[in-house]
């Protein structure tokens, strides 16, 4: 796994290198063209009368699905933390900076990162699993193709991580599916909960038909 994670890596920061690769990874990366992103894609999703039925519960379950995604991450960073690949290859082995970025393909041994390593730990993704676990959600609640969108901008952000060589691809795999898990479960909690404060047949659920009359006689 590690020489996949290696190969892929240096495919994406070294082989990998158009002169528009930084601007686009930098706005897949961007909280605010996210939430933009988003906001988007959930008002496409409400173009379906399902979603507009099921919006309260979706809204619940993004909530839960995010928070709980973030707090198997602090528990992972804790309890079991994975080097970066920066840390991971060290400081002789990463080249920064046009001059040393153009060597790469001379140093199999080493790696382009385009921006300094971050000192947390690497798996899961935070950037992966906060859009993994929106695009989740999405793509149960919304129509096929709103929902093929969301998941698409999550493997792109994640993919953009590993393009500044600030994940293992490995860890972009693992963070998302973990937020298909995530996705699931926050889905099923947030009916139970909706259910509860609404009252039965909250979520958008088919209206049951009513009891024939009855005649005397």
């Amino acid at each position: 796994m590690h020489d996949l994670d290696v190969r892929i890596l240096r495919a994406l920061t070294c082989d990998f290198d158009p002169s528009w690769g930084d601007v686009v990874a930098q706005a897949l990366n961007d909280d605010v063209f996210g939430g933009f992103l988003f906001a988007l894609l959930a008002l496409l999703g409400l173009l379906s009368a399902r979603a507009r039925a099921q919006a309260p519960r979706a809204v619940l379950a993004v909530l839960l699905c995010v928070g709980s995604l973030h707090l198997v991450r602090m528990a992972c960073w804790k309890v079991a933390p994975r080097d970066r690949p920066g840390t991971a290859f060290g400081k002789d082995h990463v080249l920064m900076g046009p001059f040393e970025r153009a060597t790469c393909a001379s140093r199999p041994d080493a790696i382009v990162a385009r921006a300094y390593p971050p000192t947390s730990p690497s798996f899961p993704s935070s950037h992966t699993i906060t859009a993994g676990g929106i695009a989740a959600v999405i793509a149960i609640v919304a129509p096929w193709p709103v929902g093929a969108l969301a998941w698409l901008y999550a493997l792109l952000v994640g993919t953009a991580r590993v393009y500044w060589s600030k994940h293992w691809p490995s860890d972009i795999v693992g963070s998302l599916l973990l937020c298909v898990l995530f996705g699931r479960l926050a889905w099923w909690a947030a009916g139970r909960i909706d259910a509860r404060v609404r009252g039965p047949g909250a979520g958008g659920g088919a209206p049951v038909a009513p009891s024939p009359p009855a005649f005397p006689g």
